[in-house]
């Protein structure tokens, strides 16, 4: 975090130390014209288009949030990564490309299953029974009333 005081943002960033292997023997080469781009801006996707010529880091201003968010270049996974201690960074390659960012919890997803699941169970419980409650009174004998008749 003290780093962040004196650290030149324009071309340097500060990676966290658990990131370490995802960027082994990675070397970002220098780019003037490089440029990222959004393109789209939604609550739940973010979609950039990239340009560079050689291999590099791009820094979003986006919060990073490992629990969801998840990232694509040109539809394929990529990692992000925590950068300037609160932002997403993402390797990538040199050339253009598009870079998607998704929020797609696994837990949401999960919970949306399941309360399907239960809502079909409970109706088709319901009609069941309605169907059962019709099936007895089918069942049941006629009652007639009888008089007492005395003599």
């Amino acid at each position: 975090m003290k780093t962040l005081d004196y650290l030149n943002t324009r071309d340097s960033a500060v990676i966290d130390k658990r990131f370490e292997q995802q960027l082994a023997n990675f070397k970002p080469g220098a780019d003037s014209s490089a440029a990222i781009q959004l393109t789209k801006y939604g609550l739940n996707k973010l979609e950039y288009t990239s340009r560079n010529s050689q291999e590099g880091f791009g820094v979003f201003s986006e919060i990073y949030y490992p629990a969801g968010w998840e990232a694509f270049i040109d539809g394929k996974p990529a990692d992000i990564i925590r950068t300037d201690y609160a932002l997403r960074g993402i390797k990538i390659p040199a050339g253009e490309h598009k870079i998607e960012m998704k929020f797609e919890p696994k837990t949401f997803f999960t919970g949306l299953k399941i309360a399907g699941i239960s809502s079909t169970l409970l109706l088709l419980l319901v009609v069941l029974s309605l169907g059962w409650d019709f099936y007895q009174q089918g069942k049941q004998p006629e009652i007639t009333e009888t008089k007492n008749i005395k003599k």
